[in-house]
């Protein structure tokens, strides 16, 4: 087993599978701003996107959370920070609930577009269009 020290001082372990389920990272986040990735709003600026890893929604799937922030820079950009990747064996449905399109998250961080409004008046939108 091979053990190191992160930057938060923390210790971690080296997990093959995990990191071979990594090596699809790169297809997975570049399908993003394409629309091959579907992505999903999981707290404040968390997100996540998955893949099925065989048999339909309901099997095992790969997912990867990521932070997505803009930067207070002179010339500010997006920077995304992936959290977490693993295999999730029983994947939960309401985490597929929250889909927004990629680039509605990017125009609203870039301040492009204003945020939805959340609260009564939105739910109060839904339901009429129910």
């Amino acid at each position: 087993m091979r053990y190191w020290v992160d930057a938060g001082d923390n210790c971690r372990l080296f997990h093959a599978e995990r990191y071979e389920q990594s090596k699809s990272l790169p297809d997975l986040i570049r399908g993003l701003p394409e629309g091959k990735t579907k992505c999903y709003v999981a707290k404040n600026t968390n997100y996540m996107v998955w893949r099925p890893m065989g048999a339909g929604l309901g099997g095992p799937h790969y997912q990867v959370f990521f932070d997505l922030y803009r930067t207070v820079d002179a010339t500010p950009r997006l920077v995304m920070y992936v959290q977490s990747a693993y295999v999730k064996d029983n994947p939960l449905k309401a985490q597929r609930e929250s889909e927004r399109p990629f680039a509605t998250v990017c125009a609203e961080l870039a301040g492009l577009i204003k945020k939805a409004p959340k609260g009564p008046r939105n739910k109060a939108k839904k339901k009429k269009g129910r």
